[in-house]
């Protein structure tokens, strides 16, 4: 179970769309909060405010920048928060944070004051998940304007697997960050599609069978180890239930979830063949994109 949900915000309001998935998960796992903001010296003005003999405008932005995040701390009842002001590349002093603090999860938004061309692919989100070393949950900034759903209780969690290894850990982590809580779990499996060719020539029928017969066995041994996953689950004393699913792996697991009308979508940063890389690429972008659900990513201990 999480000590202490990290939530990092830079004073914009997109930024503070993973408050409310911060409060939840703080009343279900009884964790505290630390809201950080970094005073970002990485622009060439904010460097030459640090640097310059007159101080007194980056001591100005220093205070309003705790005045900021004592004012949303007022507004966490009965919760213990704490807030930290830092100074320096935002990535970089988020992640020094995560270091010095003991079981860590990160809730952050999608998006902050640099706007709406990045989600994760460099983007301080995205290199926050590549280098943290605790599970981080994303909340999707809405880029219309309109609010997003409110998350206020984590009940029902999506977690798409493998088979592999590197997949059930993102399941063990949504499990320890919400120890305390008997969960709904929606499992999903989609095999790896194998395409086939039929031609003019002498075999072309027996490719096509040949496919037909390894997606067979597929599916069936994806029900088998979906059955053992949910049983082991369920022994835990969560309620459970799974499908197998064909497609497109990023579309398939966006489809599920809507369905499901989840709470939160949580995956393996790195897997089988079809899930490698699955946080840096496209996969995660079209989840975060079109999924609104919070996205926990988990990168495996023996990923590196």
């Amino acid at each position: 179970m999480p000590a202490t949900i990290v939530v990092p915000l830079d004073m914009s309001e997109t930024s503070e769309t993973a408050l409310p998935v911060a409060k939840a998960f703080a009343a279900d796992s009884g964790a505290s909060v630390l809201l950080v903001s970094v005073v970002d010296v990485s622009t060439e003005f904010a460097a030459w405010m640090r640097d310059s003999t007159d101080t007194e405008d980056f001591e100005k932005e220093q205070a309003r920048t705790q005045e900021y995040l004592d004012g949303l701390a007022s507004q966490f009842d009965g919760a213990n928060v704490q807030t930290l002001v830092r100074t320096g590349r935002p990535e970089v002093e988020i992640l020094s944070v995560l270091d010095e603090t003991p079981d860590p999860l990160v809730v952050m938004s999608s998006h902050g004051r640099s706007g709406f061309n990045r989600l994760l692919v460099g983007s301080v989100a995205g290199r926050v998940v590549g280098g943290a070393p605790c599970p981080v949950v994303v909340v999707r900034a809405s880029d219309s304007g309109e609010p997003m759903p409110e998350t206020r209780s984590i009940e029902k969690v999506l977690v798409p697997l493998d088979g592999s290894g590197f997949a059930e850990q993102a399941l063990e982590a949504a499990l320890t960050s919400l120890e305390s809580k008997k969960l709904q779990f929606h499992l999903v499996r989609i095999p790896e599609t194998v395409t086939w060719q039929t031609t003019p020539y002498a075999g072309g029928m027996a490719n096509y069978q040949m496919v037909e017969t390894y997606m067979d066995a597929s599916r069936t041994d994806a029900t088998a180890y979906l059955t053992e996953v949910a049983e082991r689950l369920e022994g835990r004393g969560h309620s459970v239930t799974w499908e197998v699913r064909s497609g497109v792996i990023a579309d398939e697991i966006v489809t599920a979830a809507g369905e499901q009308n989840v709470d939160l979508v949580v995956i393996a940063t790195h897997g089988r063949t079809g899930f490698r890389r699955l946080v840096m690429g496209s996969v995660a972008e079209r989840i975060l994109r079109d999924v609104s659900a919070p996205l926990m990513m988990v990168r495996p201990e023996d990923e590196d």
